[in-house]
């Protein structure tokens, strides 16, 4: 991964040489740096960048982060460290820091520790750069996304000859998360849904011990993790031998046909909002019952559901190189959902899908 790149791009963000910026959040450390530890923040100015951890990751921080990003060993407690070199290091009136992250008591502790120490030196809320720039993702990430995606087609296609009537939607759901797992996953990159028959009407069901019964329809929606990048795809099956009925394939063409709809409209130079817009207004437009209340997609990197969120409200345009998700659905309670959800990477050719289990009720491999 290209960390110093990154960090560069964070520079001309932040702007003049006297700028600085302390990175709380562990996934925005990790971007910036590649380390993946649970204690460290990274102070960041125009000239320099600094790992601030404990002695746990010495050497750990040592071998992720980059050279140019120096590694320092602290053993205060958490607020008297980061003021202890934010006094030492910091030679401007203010200093940001990630307001959406630190929370409030963490920023008083460490202004409380600076005026302690007689100095002038402010904390200054700051929001929103990195996450602008992990809207965009590097050939690096992309590469680690493929991945993903493909290790998820493969569970999947491994997994299918045992969704059957019977099973547990708990039993099975660990089962598709083992096979990720054998096929090189470092985890399930969010809480697996295995949602069968009226549970499919809950769009975000947790795996149950409810036992699959046949005709009932199986919404299932996970995905892999690869150096710390999850894909996201799901799929809605029918369970048994018999043909899908009427009712459930024109349920499913209906959001199938949205879906698609959906990833065409993902175009470099369209608003964001125009996804989620013509995505949900395809699908009422057939007439189905329990059309979508949840946004269309979102972005997907380090954090499974990263900006941009595909809603009404979301702003900026498609750019090349997101990652985003489309995911209509419908939902019936007390009966079921279907849902229908791929992974896109955004270029000036058109979005490219990198999720590509064979869509269907009855999906043919």
């Amino acid at each position: 991964m290209n960390h110093v790149g990154r960090l560069e791009n964070l520079r001309s963000i932040l702007g003049v040489d006297g700028s600085y910026l302390l990175v709380s959040n562990p996934l925005n450390v990790r971007w910036l740096t590649g380390f993946t530890g649970s204690n460290g923040q990274v102070l960041v100015s125009g000239g320099a960048a600094a790992l601030i951890t404990d002695s746990r990751y010495r050497e750990q921080g040592s071998n992720e982060v980059p050279a140019e990003v120096e590694v320092v060993i602290a053993s205060s407690a958490p607020g008297e460290r980061v003021s202890d070199l934010l006094l030492e290091r910091v030679d401007a009136p203010t200093i940001g820091f990630e307001s959406d992250h630190l929370t409030v008591s963490a920023a008083d502790e460490m202004q409380t520790a600076l005026v302690d120490a007689g100095s002038k030196l402010a904390l200054a809320p700051s929001a929103g750069q990195i996450a602008e720039l992990r809207r965009i993702k590097d050939t690096d990430e992309v590469a680690a996304l493929r991945r993903a995606g493909q290790i998820a087609d493969d569970a999947l296609a491994a997994l299918l000859p045992n969704i059957v009537a019977g099973e547990t939607e708990l039993k099975l759901a660990r089962l598709l998360e083992w096979e990720m797992a054998e096929r090189g996953s470092e985890r399930a990159s969010f809480s697996t849904i295995m949602a069968s028959g009226p549970n499919g009407a809950k769009p975000h069901a947790r795996p149950s011990a409810r036992t699959i019964e046949d005709g009932d329809l199986v919404v299932i929606d996970f995905g892999a993790t690869v150096e710390g990048y999850g894909s996201d795809m799901t799929r809605t099956i029918v369970v048994g031998s018999a043909k899908p009925t009427a009712h459930q394939q024109r349920w499913y063409e209906n959001v199938l046909q949205a879906q698609q709809h959906g990833v065409e409209v993902a175009q470099v130079g369209r608003e964001l909002r125009s996804i989620h817009h013509e995505t949900r207004s395809h699908l009422e437009a057939s007439g189905q019952e329990g059309v979508y209340e949840h946004g269309t997609g979102h972005g997907v990197g380090l954090f499974i559901h990263e900006n941009p969120i595909l809603s009404a409200r979301v702003e900026g345009v498609v750019v090349p190189s997101m990652a985003l998700t489309v995911e209509p659905g419908a939902y019936v309670p007390g009966i079921g959902g279907v849902r229908v959800e791929d992974l896109v990477i955004t270029s000036e050719a058109g979005p490219e899908t990198i999720t590509n289990f064979p869509k269907g009720l009855c999906p043919a491999l």
